[in-house]
């Protein structure tokens, strides 16, 4: 532990790469029937023979699961069905010992509302200085049942949930996920206090989740309808002013934060900032974050020109400042971008799961991914990265590519031929089965039914290594705004 001020300048985060693991899914280790931590501290060998340099945590605190993990109770706490901060430390220590560093996930937006200071919120009255730690508000209406303004929460309906005394509080997310108010002192301080605590216990890095969403326009104006569904910020020329995404006050809790790791050696956090490309450069001062998620390309159809615009005016904007750009093809929250560009031009890759592919476009998606998969993700052309997670950007241009090859299984007349790929399997005029072209396994390559079964592995590692990545289940995409993800 270290807690003296260093002067001492370090850019291991600037060419790690980063395995990204969800405690829940990973690893079993109890036979409890869901990952834990233990789970994980017995796969760290394997970890580790990956050539990896970090882990990314999603949540493990204290939590109710209701968005998994992402609604946090007790933020010194460790969930219990996952471990216990005992359990935490040893798997710190290990991973150093393995020459593994360790990214936490932080979530300073929200709290759930089993938080310890909701309860006490909704226990008192208004007015109590209690529920300052959150923003409660009376309704509209002659009764005050009406909501206090008209603004949308990112999973859908009104942002704003009354309780029982009549007033309401304000959620951008779920319900049971009510939102911070920074604009006291007493939220600042504790957060200051959470870093400190993880820091203290070895913690090398923070991902800061939602980093653009927590200061708000506490005047709370009514939305036209041409900003009102906006979660994005990302189109246009210009950024558009938004009253709870990407205000200007986050800049101040960034230099907060900043100060506090910068006591600590070789510490480093990165943002999930969903904000145009040209507010992108503002979170990567030297005295706010060393990395932020670069979304652009997610977002960006797949067409040459399109990529070399993103791709360029990111690259721009960062080296204006010194900064690197981190891509982000896809994400725990989104689907794989292997299976987003094999889909149909016309297919709205969000709405396509729920709206029920049909057998033609499921055929030709799935071909389309075997051949578009190659020149995004295993030859990533765009200038080189800093964290290259698979979820969160390309490698650099190397000999890293998939040699996808389909596993005989019975001898029945769908069983697919030694060696065969899916699209020589679909080709002969086979059932792509209800699986094919929306689920991917964690190589990018597509991962089919039981009758057909794959594989995937490197040929050859050389320029590039590729980190892999199990992530929590996406959200229903009907009720994920576009942007604004986790």
């Amino acid at each position: 532990m270290t807690t003296a001020t260093s002067t001492a300048v370090s850019t291991w985060w600037r060419d790690s790469v980063v395995y990204q693991v969800y405690v829940r899914s990973f690893a079993d280790g109890n036979g409890g029937g869901q990952g834990d931590i233990n789970g994980l501290r017995s796969r760290l060998g394997h970890i580790a023979s990956l050539g990896v340099d970090a882990i990314w945590l999603n949540p493990w605190y204290l939590s109710p699961l209701a968005d998994g993990g992402y609604d946090v109770a007790d933020y010194r706490k460790i969930e219990p069905r996952y471990g216990t901060l005992a359990d935490a430390e040893a798997l710190i220590e290990e991973c150093h010992e393995l020459g593994i560093r360790v990214i936490a996930d932080l979530v300073p937006n929200h709290t759930s509302r089993e938080h310890q200071w909701f309860q006490e919120a909704l226990a008192s009255p208004p007015g109590d200085p209690s529920r300052d730690r959150y923003i409660f508000r009376p309704g509209q209406g002659a009764d005050g049942n009406e909501p206090p303004n008209n603004w949308q929460a990112v999973f859908g309906g009104s942002t704003w949930e009354q309780v029982d005394d009549g007033e309401w509080y304000l959620h951008i997310f779920d319900t049971s996920q009510p939102d911070l108010n920074w604009e006291h002192p007493e939220v600042r301080d504790e957060f200051d206090a959470i870093i400190r605590f993880w820091l203290d216990r070895g913690i090398d890095g923070l991902r800061i989740d939602v980093a653009h969403g927590m200061i708000k326009d506490l005047d709370f104006p009514d939305l036209p309808e041409e900003v009102l569904g906006n979660f994005a910020l990302l189109d246009g020329d210009e950024p558009i002013i938004h009253p709870f995404w990407d205000r200007d006050g986050v800049h101040e809790i960034n230099r907060r934060w900043r100060a506090i790791l910068d006591e600590y050696d070789d510490r480093m956090m990165v943002a999930e900032a969903w904000v145009h490309s040209k507010h992108l450069p503002l979170y990567l001062r030297p005295d706010e974050y060393h990395q932020a998620f670069n979304f652009d390309l997610l977002e960006t159809p797949w067409r040459a020109a399109a990529f070399s615009n993103v791709i360029t005016t990111a690259v721009t904007a960062a080296n204006a400042i010194g900064a690197t750009t981190t891509w982000v093809l896809s994400n725990h929250d989104v689907m794989r971008h292997a299976t987003r560009y094999g889909l149909p031009n016309e297919a709205n890759w969000r709405r396509w799961p729920l709206d029920g592919p049909t057998r033609s476009s499921t055929k030709t998606s799935v071909i389309a991914v075997l051949v578009r998969q190659r020149s995004s993700h295993f030859r990533c052309q765009a200038p080189p990265i800093s964290t290259r997670a698979k979820n969160w950007a390309c490698p650099r241009p190397g000999n890293y590519r998939p040699r996808c090859s389909t596993t005989p299984r019975g001898n029945g007349p769908n069983t697919p031929r030694r060696g065969e790929t899916v699209a020589g399997y679909l080709s002969r005029g086979k059932p792509p089965g209800r699986h094919l072209g929306s689920a991917m396994d964690r190589h990018g390559c597509l991962s089919l039914p039981p009758s057909v079964g794959s594989r995937c592995r490197p040929k050859t590692m050389t320029q590039s290594r590729l980190s892999l990545s199990t992530g929590r289940p996406s959200r229903p995409e009907t009720s994920v705004s576009p942007a604004v993800t986790r």
